[in-house]
């Protein structure tokens, strides 16, 4: 019997391959596109904002934050603070002062501090940075740190000012943003974070000269400058806005636990309990969430359309036209999930996978697009803490201690749900504390493992 010739064979072969090679592919883009189309209709089902034209505006009755944020985004200080702690930096700065280029203010304050530390003033301007890291309200000013504090205030002075404009005008309004974006061709938009970090060290440093002045009554302003500097981002549908919020409001609390026990108890801070009782950091994310989704989705659109993907980074060698359905699905699936634990504290919920083999050949963009958002539920979950923390506090500072036991019990701790924890150290100091992260409760003695916060009672 004749055999059949090799070059027939390797041709079925061949056409076989090629036929299962098309059948995948199909089969890919089909998956790809029914998963996209079912998650798009959760969405529109939902009433879910899917492309940033469906996001809402924000109704405020204040006026358009451009000249603020105009006036944040141009400000520079004379001089950083850990310019001051750095003893190279520190001498370079002396030196300009010295020749008359930072005016006779600054040269008034880098001699008082000099006259006081001598060759340590970088050390010392350090030491006050620290305190202020530090947060907890009890240490008192170290050798030469008033010195230090208003040399550190002279340079970051025109930052404090641009801040008390934030009061002034109204939040960022997505909508502005979406509209320069749509009109730009850009997909994911910027906003002045790093500046207005800036913008919080300065008034941190400021409060600190204040308490450390007697000059105690400026707090208050102060501390309402820094929940303006919160509210400016909070209105913007994306994450870095959310992000930005919740630091900022970080850093109010910070400041907080900085003065309460320097401020005089008849001190008037009846509307920061009100703002951070109506504070809701997990609710305020899952809307920063579900606008970086409609961001992100539209950055897919894009791409449907023709855009150029260069930049993107990519670890799959398939075809993106083979995978862009499967890449944006996951990109809508992903961020569900991210946003439905935002609805649930801390201690209910489940671990959260990670992008499995499949996803990370098959959707390389949304798995790279997300890669750096992972820690932003941790950051709210400490931030809902310290908010407790924080409300414990202002209650401890006007009320009496059965009062004070009275509302503790009525708390929950979000990474167990259980009462937020109460203890004294030593000297009738007192501590408040949650669990931390972990879950764990170490007793309130850990500040890496705990969330502690002290304070002397009145």
């Amino acid at each position: 019997m004749k055999k059949p010739a090799r070059p027939a064979v390797v041709g079925l072969v061949l056409v076989a391959l090629l036929a299962a090679v098309l059948a995948a592919a199909f089969a890919l883009r089909w998956i790809g596109a029914k998963q996209r189309a079912d998650e798009l209709l959760a969405l529109h089902g939902a009433a879910q904002p899917s492309l940033p034209r469906d996001l809402g505006r924000i109704e405020d009755p204040r006026p358009e934050p451009t000249p603020w944020l105009g006036q944040l985004i141009a400000t520079r200080t004379r001089w950083a603070p850990t310019e001051l702690a750095r003893a190279t930096a520190y001498g370079a700065l002396r030196a300009r002062s010295a020749r008359g280029e930072l005016g006779g203010e600054a040269e008034d304050a880098f001699r008082a501090l000099e006259a006081c530390a001598g060759a340590n003033a970088a050390s010392v301007v350090q030491n006050v940075l620290d305190v202020i890291a530090a947060h907890d309200g009890l240490v008192d000013p170290p050798p030469c740190g008033l010195e230090a504090a208003r040399l550190l205030v002279l340079g970051t002075a025109p930052l404090v000012e641009v801040a008390r404009l934030a009061g002034r005008y109204g939040p960022i309004d997505t909508g502005v943003a979406v509209a320069a974006l749509e009109g730009s061709g850009g997909t994911l938009p910027t906003l002045p974070v790093i500046e207005a970090i800036a913008v919080s060290d300065a008034l941190e440093i400021e409060a600190l000269r204040a308490l450390w002045s007697d000059q105690p009554e400026l707090v208050p302003d102060l501390l309402r400058a820094q929940r303006d500097v919160a509210r400016i981002f909070e209105g913007a549908q994306m994450l870095v806005g959310g992000v930005a919020t919740a630091l900022a409001d970080q850093r109010l609390l910070g400041m907080l636990e900085l003065a309460l026990p320097r401020l005089p108890r008849e001190t008037d801070l009846g509307w920061l309990e009100s703002e951070l009782e109506r504070l809701r950091p997990r609710a305020r994310m899952s809307i920063a969430a579900s606008g970086e989704r409609a961001f992100g989705n539209r950055f897919f659109e894009l791409m449907r359309g023709g855009a150029s993907t260069s930049g993107v980074h990519s670890r799959s060698a398939l075809p993106t036209t083979l995978t862009i359905s499967y890449d944006q699905a996951v990109h809508l699936r992903a961020w569900r999930a991210r946003i439905d634990r935002l609805g649930v504290p801390a201690f209910r919920r489940a671990p959260l996978e990670g992008p499995g083999w499949l996803d990370a050949q098959l959707a390389p963009i949304s798995t790279g697009l997300s890669a750096a958002t992972d820690n932003v539920i941790a950051i709210v979950d400490v931030l809902e803490a310290r908010l407790v923390l924080g409300r414990i506090a202002l209650v401890a500072f006007r009320s009496d201690a059965q009062q004070l036991l009275e509302f503790v019990g009525k708390t929950s701790d979000p990474f167990d749900g259980k009462p937020i924890r109460t203890g004294f150290a030593e000297g009738g100091l007192v501590l408040i504390w949650s669990v931390g992260t972990d879950g764990i409760d170490d007793g309130g003695s850990d500040d890496e493992r705990d969330l502690v916060w002290r304070f002397r009672p009145r």
